[in-house]
């Protein structure tokens, strides 16, 4: 079991009126940053502190209560393309440094992959859609089934379910694009 320093990292995110705080314990964040690089979807899969990320979740869930999956999904997904400033790991590393849902509460900047899982974490928990990390060589988005929900734009199909690409790094797109 890790226990935290117990200095904590105060950081919020805000975006046309949705606003997600989050402190994050500072030794949870050094030893992390240590850690042996994964594939992309463990760090989806991952889970580095429940209490921080049910924060998350309660703060967002207001911001889209009442939408239909589509309408929510979209938000998020404007939300994270806005929030957050960008820069490439190489730029703000030195090195590949994907993150966990936490880090994004701590770095001052992150990239493709990065909102990448944080939206996955968002559809699967907030919304209760499946969602793919799509990779592409140098980019990293996400996909959403939308069940029934009538939803147009790029996607594919996958054992019989569709799914729409959704790009969090895709400043302004909407989901389809």
């Amino acid at each position: 079991i890790y226990i935290g320093n117990g200095k904590k990292h105060n950081h919020t995110l805000s975006w046309n009126g949705m606003e997600v705080t989050a402190d994050i314990d500072e030794g949870m964040i050094e030893m992390v940053r240590h850690y042996p690089q994964m594939d992309i979807p463990r760090y989806a899969d991952s889970e580095l502190d429940a209490g921080v990320r049910q924060n998350i979740l309660n703060q967002l869930k207001p911001h889209i209560s009442g939408m239909t999956k589509k309408a929510a999904a979209n938000k998020l997904l404007h939300f994270l393309q806005f929030a957050f400033d960008y820069a490439t790991d190489d730029d703000q590393h030195g090195y590949e440094k994907p993150y966990f849902i936490e880090e994004n509460f701590y770095y001052p900047k992150n990239d493709c992959e990065d909102r990448a899982i944080f939206y996955a974490f968002l559809i699967r928990n907030l919304l209760g859609l499946d969602v793919h990390l799509v990779h592409f060589p140098g980019h990293e988005c996400t996909a959403v089934c939308f069940g029934t929900e009538n939803v147009i734009g790029s996607g594919y199909r996958y054992e019989g379910k569709t799914y729409i690409i959704c790009d969090p790094t895709y400043i302004g797109a909407n989901i389809g694009q």
